[in-house]
């Protein structure tokens, strides 16, 4: 638990230097090609916060 919540922490930090609060909120609920058309949400309840992490070293 304590892992997911760091994860999700950095997550956070990491939208937060790349979007505004609305734009960050769109990413989080948007369907993405790189993963492959799920949304980070999903992956992220899903237990699945590095491949959404990936995403945003990326950009």
């Amino acid at each position: 638990m304590r892992d997911s919540l760091l994860q999700l922490e950095w997550l956070v930090s990491e939208l937060a230097e790349l979007y505004n609060p609305k734009e960050a909120h769109l990413w989080l609920f948007s369907r993405h090609k790189q993963l492959s058309g799920k949304r980070p949400v999903d992956l992220i309840e899903g237990g699945e916060t590095e491949k959404v992490l990936a995403i945003t070293r990326q950009a």
